[in-house]
């Protein structure tokens, strides 16, 4: 009985191992690496180009008679600043500085032409943005700086610039084409402040102007 039983055991030990020989190879399961992910940290620089339009309230000094006239034109400049990324917040500082052709005037209301234009606007701000991989959203303010040019054509006319400063405020969306470029759109709101005319060289009343900006923009960036 005892020799029966071994035997049987042998019989079942061999047909086993035949059956797995006969049974094909799995072949070996390949994982692709992960992609990395997108990292905004960086020095870059880039241009910009859009439209702007804005508010303008006259007033005389003393304050006899005030009016409200809108303006409007193209910008367009050039843009530079630094990212640090920090998980998915990427922190960052950027000074841009454009020409514009952004103007307006009241129409003559009150006896004379009033016309302001903005020669050029800059400013240096602080950027604060949250990333998906490529994709940025980002919220910004800081200084701003321009010239304004204010025409009055009473008397022998005369033109009157101030380089004033004042602060902006915005926000926008960025997507990185590859590791080094970038394209942007963007708003911005500028409040300039008022700028005075106390003393016009052409006798007229001395007055003072307060002007509020808005821009829209699109423009790319290279990142070093």
């Amino acid at each position: 009985m005892r020799r029966f039983i071994v035997a049987l055991l042998a019989t079942s030990a061999l047909t086993v191992s035949a059956f797995a020989a006969d049974m094909p190879v799995k072949a070996p399961v390949y994982r692709a690496a992960p992609v990395p992910m997108y990292n905004w940290t960086g020095f870059y620089v880039g241009g910009d180009v859009g439209g702007g339009w804005g508010d303008h309230d006259r007033n005389l000094v003393p304050n006899t008679f005030a009016n409200s006239y809108h303006s409007s034109g193209f910008i367009g400049g050039a843009h530079a600043g630094y990212n640090w990324q920090i998980d998915t917040f990427v922190l960052g500082i950027e000074t841009d500085f454009n020409g514009t052709t952004i103007k307006g005037d009241d129409g003559g209301a009150g006896g004379t032409l009033d016309q302001t234009k903005v020669k050029w606007l800059g400013s240096t701000r602080g950027r604060l943005g949250y990333a998906w991989d490529r994709f940025l959203v980002f919220a910004t303010g800081g200084l701003a700086y321009a010239e304004l040019e204010h025409f009055n054509d009473g008397g022998a006319g005369q033109t009157f610039s101030k380089t004033q400063t004042g602060w902006t405020v915005g926000g926008g969306l960025e997507y990185a084409i590859d590791n080094n470029w970038s394209v942007r759109a963007e708003y911005r709101y500028y409040d300039l402040g008022t700028y005075q005319n106390l003393a016009p060289s052409n006798g007229i009343t001395a007055y003072e102007v307060k002007t509020k900006l808005n821009t829209v923009t699109a423009g790319f960036s290279y990142k070093f």
